[in-house]
């Protein structure tokens, strides 16, 4: 007999280990780990059997634990983790700041108490702390737990011994060993949000804010209605509706006006458009305004546009490439956390990148939010994957990385005012 067949005999009749033992392969079950993990970041709880909980909060913790570190070594733990441009997104501008004085155990696990009726499986849920609808609340850290202290210690006598040794070492305490009645500026600003902060560097140009063009930018900005759950606002663009025709049919019934979109790529053009052509886009997204996130709305920057092209045969150059090469990159700083809002003006396309993860619907009249990390430089290319028109082939996207100092160097030169 073989090793196996012998390993079996052998333990015949014994109890195999039952802890966190899960179905198939390695590479199976780590393909299930990184599954549930981004719905996690997404949805913030979700429900699962108890062994799995478990053995899915590991992982949870060291992805948050490593994204506060912000460091190179760490930001390559968390991007092999992360599936999604949402959990991204909520890992980096929600768990991040809202655990920053949270040192470690940002979830829980809380046993249901029931078996699942088809397997009978302890269930659970696994949800991230601290945070609006988590099934009880989690204990403060941060000035919050300095405030509950100073509460506590006020209320009796035994809390006041219990939490002396810790008043003392945070400087609640006075020199003659007194509880101080006001304890406001040990807090300080550490509870207001990150762009409150004093210590948060600007790094917006003083200088765009008395620009007239920046001024125009603004006023579009802030003349955003905000309408329930929809948000409008201007879509500068050049494309222009095509004119309706009757399509004749052998039943009467059908012979109706049918719009017949042309071929055109989705491209954002320099200028202004008239109003009276100028088509409204609702988004089925509340978009926060600017005032939420600046203290000085007047600083934010322009945003420049351009149309790339496809490189065709006769102007190739040694070293492009065939069909994929363009003629203007759109070039990005790595090390960046970096938000498209893609569109398109006529038909449906899609801005495809594989090497970054990212394919995404280009809807006519609504807003796709994608959000990417690129670590290293490079030149990473797509094209449009969608059945679009009679140039769907012709239509290739090339985004070169570089570093953030050369990105800065980019920009000043071609990111300038006409």
């Amino acid at each position: 007999m073989g090793f196996s067949a012998t390993a079996r005999l052998v333990a015949h009749g014994q109890r195999g280990r039952v802890f966190r033992k899960f179905r198939g392969q390695p590479p199976k079950r780590f393909d299930w780990l990184k599954n549930h993990l981004d719905r996690l970041l997404r949805l913030g709880r979700i429900e699962l059997t108890l062994p799995r909980a478990k053995e899915l909060q590991q992982y949870a913790e060291e992805v948050v634990f490593h994204a506060k570190k912000d460091t190179p070594e760490s930001d390559l733990i968390v991007e092999s983790m992360l599936r999604s441009p949402e959990a991204r997104q909520k890992l980096y501008e929600r768990y991040v700041p809202l655990y920053a004085d949270r040192p470690f155990f940002f979830t829980r696990v809380i046993n249901q108490w029931r078996l699942r009726f088809s397997d009978a499986a302890p269930m659970a849920y696994l949800e991230f702390v601290d945070r609006p609808g988590e099934l009880r609340p989690a204990k403060p850290v941060g000035g919050r737990k300095l405030l509950q202290v100073h509460a506590l210690m006020q209320a009796s006598r035994r809390d006041y011994r219990k939490y002396y040794a810790f008043a003392k070492s945070h400087g609640m305490l006075d020199s003659e060993g007194n509880l101080l009645s006001d304890i406001s500026h040990l807090i300080g600003d550490s509870e207001s949000p990150w762009h409150e902060r004093a210590e948060t560097v600007s790094t917006i140009n003083p200088q765009w804010r008395e620009h007239p063009v920046m001024r125009q930018r603004l006023e579009r900005i802030q003349s955003v209605d905000l309408r329930s759950d929809r948000a409008e606002e201007t879509f500068e663009s050049t494309y222009e509706e095509p004119a309706e025709r009757r399509v004749p049919t052998s039943n009467p019934d059908l012979s109706s006006a049918v719009r017949r979109p042309r071929f055109n790529p989705p491209k954002v053009a320099h200028g202004e458009a008239p109003a009276a052509e100028r088509p409204r886009l609702s988004v089925e997204e509340r978009y926060p305004l600017p005032e939420k996130y600046a203290e000085n709305p007047d600083l934010i920057p322009k945003y420049y546009a351009f149309q790339s092209n496809l490189v065709t045969d006769e102007d190739l150059q040694p070293g492009m490439l065939r069909q994929l090469e363009v003629d203007k990159r759109l070039t990005l700083p790595t090390r960046t956390h970096i938000r498209f809002l893609i569109t398109a003006t006529d038909v449906i396309h899609t801005w495809s990148v594989p090497s970054l993860g990212i394919k995404a619907d280009a809807v006519p009249g609504r807003l796709h939010r994608v959000n990417t990390f690129i670590m290293r430089e490079g030149v990473f290319y797509g094209q449009c994957s969608e059945m679009c028109g009679t140039l769907h082939g012709f239509m290739p996207i090339v985004v070169e990385a570089v570093a953030p100092e050369t990105y800065a160097a980019h920009a000043r030169k071609y990111y300038r005012e006409d």
